[in-house]
């Protein structure tokens, strides 16, 4: 029987402290290339919605040419006055501004390994899908396919293999 000192069991000591944890330390992974990326294509795609939201909402805009040249005839909002089309140039300007820093908001914590902000991301795409895809066959307009192929790109590459693995690593983050 050896003595409690050398280093042997003892039901009334102390407990003793293992040399080595239980579980071994892992090093954090590395964002893999991929991510970066799906982050510099979805904080692309937010640069257009930014740049026309400051502009639309801070510049000062003249809808009463506009209304003059007739570029409105036949449309619903014919019938507006230039202070209507002004009020809703620039609520449309400070929403798309909005969604753009929220969406920048969001790349940011993606880049932070977290999962919550990669599932918003989803809906956000989703969204701009279902209203780009409408604007896109109604105008037929390039400048919406190409508003629209970026983030779908973007979030697309956040669900590839090695980002979808280096998300898998965070278990502790939700």
């Amino acid at each position: 029987m050896t003595s409690p000192q050398e280093g042997g069991y003892n039901p009334y000591g102390a407990p003793q402290r293992r040399s080595t944890p239980l579980t071994p330390r892992r090093e954090p992974a590395r964002r893999p290339g991929l991510l970066h990326v799906a982050v510099a294509v979805l904080v692309l795609s937010a640069v257009p919605w930014l740049l026309f939201g400051a502009a639309f909402t801070f510049l000062p805009i003249n809808v009463q040419r506009v209304i003059d040249g007739g570029t409105l005839a036949g449309s619903p909002l014919a019938g507006w006055t230039a202070e209507q089309l002004s009020t809703l140039v620039r609520g449309v300007a400070a929403g798309a501004l909005a969604v753009a820093l929220v969406v920048l908001v969001l790349v940011v914590f993606v880049h932070r390994r977290r999962r919550w902000a990669r599932a918003a991301l989803v809906a956000f795409t989703g969204v701009l899908v279902l209203t780009l895809g409408f604007l896109l066959v109604t105008s037929a307009s390039l400048v919406f396919a190409v508003l629209l192929v970026l983030p779908v790109v973007g979030t697309a590459l956040l669900f590839t293999g090695p980002v979808s693995a280096w998300f898998a690593g965070a278990r502790g983050r939700m």
